[in-house]
């Protein structure tokens, strides 16, 4: 009920004001008056990711039951060669990745599921958003490199190397690091 007087403020100078740059900002000033941030107000925590070192080691172990996974562990492998230190990772059941820009994860918030499908040897990428433009798309192993380069670009902003990692250092005949 402490809202009610401010309220009615805000409802009144909307009357005296006809400025077109007041009224964006009212979601804003409703937010600041429920104590919270407006990009946060419906979201709910799903919990946190684990170091990349964690998140190997967990797909490792997966793979090590189910080799019918390579594909996905060697893609995980190579987004933490090159992106260990702008994405945080965690691996969900059956072998899913989630991937997010922030440590604190949140339920269908700005979260990349990658998931393979070893009997149709093919990944589904899934961005979701808490507005529900959800995007997704299905990729061959040749094509999941590019796929979620182009995710991770698109969607948290962090460019990712054109040629996978692993397929430089085989290029280089094991030499990358010797220069």
């Amino acid at each position: 009920m402490a809202c009610g007087p401010v309220l009615l403020v805000l409802l009144r100078c909307l009357r005296v004001m006809d400025n077109a740059r007041f009224l964006p900002r009212i979601g804003h000033i409703f937010c600041m008056v429920k104590g919270q941030r407006p990009s946060k107000k419906a979201r709910f925590r799903a919990g946190t990711t684990t170091p990349w070192h964690k998140v190997l080691c967990d797909f490792d172990s997966f793979t090590s039951v189910n080799p019918d996974y390579e594909p996905l562990r060697r893609l995980v492998h190579d987004l933490q060669s090159c992106a260990a230190s702008d994405l945080h990772a965690r691996r969900a059941m059956g072998g899913i990745l989630l991937l997010s820009p922030e440590e604190e994860l949140y339920h269908d918030d700005n979260i990349l599921l990658v998931s393979y499908h070893p009997n149709e040897r093919r990944f589904h990428f899934e961005h979701r958003m808490i507005s529900k433009n959800n995007d997704s798309k299905d990729a061959s192993n040749d094509e999941a490199w590019n796929t979620l380069r182009l995710f991770v670009g698109y969607k948290f902003g962090i460019r990712l190397p054109e040629a996978r990692p692993s397929e430089v250092a085989e290029g280089d005949g094991g030499l990358a690091g010797m220069q």
